[in-house]
């Protein structure tokens, strides 16, 4: 990549350059892919899920909290994953497996996390779902197969920029907007029990989001508190612009009301429980 100041700053779109593919013509093929100097290695491969891998995660995740999602979706990876990018995980030791998951970018991670469903289980999940306009409940069964998943062809065509309303002093400098593009799932799996405090997963979020800033010359990891002058309505905006730019699986489904007749969107359901249930 050319100097990275000079690359950062001819950013001018506001959105990433991005690719539709529903999941099932994308199998095996992760949305990014792990770097690899100016290319992206996508490929992903897995194992069956044994009796042999159910005591293995079982005794894994006795010492997951269980408020820790983030942490149950990486033990699934590290353990169920042979292969992911370039790293074959079957010739490493589980810390460095944990490792590579908490580097891999969100999208990515969670595009694994459904694939191995597909693999393990197949593609119908069964949801309990309620409608928003009329309160009904029902038991709503969901193709993974029509999963839309949002893909880039490169690293370059992932970043997009966002101009701060109100700019803001960062290490002396003035800082007028950012250069926005994936996050790394270690900006889920690092909230840990506060993964539920709001202010804290859009803090981790959007830190974890800025690639460059602004007004400054260089770019550098974050303190706790470096980003506390943002204002209320840049951290609204560029969490809904974090929300609509995202990459990998459409982690929702749109579904009619049997009783009201009205469409509404849910959030597809992949807590621990359920998910790599029987779906019938």
């Amino acid at each position: 990549m050319e100097n990275r100041k000079d690359f950062f700053s001819s950013i001018s779109r506001t959105s990433p350059e991005i690719k539709i593919i529903k999941l099932v013509d994308c199998l095996g093929v992760l949305p990014i892919g792990i770097p690899i100097g100016e290319t992206l290695e996508r490929s992903l491969v897995g194992k069956d899920w044994r009796l042999k891998e159910e005591k293995e995660l079982g005794q894994a995740l006795e010492k997951v909290e269980a408020s820790r999602m983030g942490q149950y979706v990486s033990t699934v990876l590290s353990i169920l994953c042979t292969q992911i990018g370039n790293h074959e995980f079957s010739k490493m030791k589980d810390g460095e497996r944990r490792l590579v998951v908490n580097q891999m970018w969100i999208a990515d991670v969670l595009y694994t996390y459904l694939w191995l469903r597909m693999q393990t289980m197949g593609n119908m999940l069964q949801m309990e779902t309620q409608c928003v306009h009329c309160g009904n409940k029902s038991s709503f069964g969901a193709d993974l197969n029509t999963v839309e998943v949002s893909t880039v062809e490169s690293m370059a065509k992932a970043y997009w920029k966002y101009d701060l309303e109100s700019p803001i002093q960062v290490r002396g400098k003035q800082i007028v907007g950012f250069v926005m593009g994936p996050a790394k799932w270690t900006a889920i799996d690092s909230l840990g029990s506060r993964v539920r405090n709001m202010g804290a997963m859009k803090d981790s979020l959007i830190k974890g989001s800025i690639h460059w800033l602004l007004g400054s010359d260089d770019f550098f990891p974050f303190g706790p508190n470096e980003l506390d002058e943002l204002r209320k309505r840049d951290i609204e905006d560029i969490t809904e612009r974090l929300d609509k730019n995202s990459l990998g699986p459409d982690m929702s489904i749109d579904e009619e009301c049997e009783v009201c007749g009205k469409s509404f969107r849910t959030s597809l359901d992949w807590r621990a429980k359920g998910f790599f249930g029987i779906s019938s």
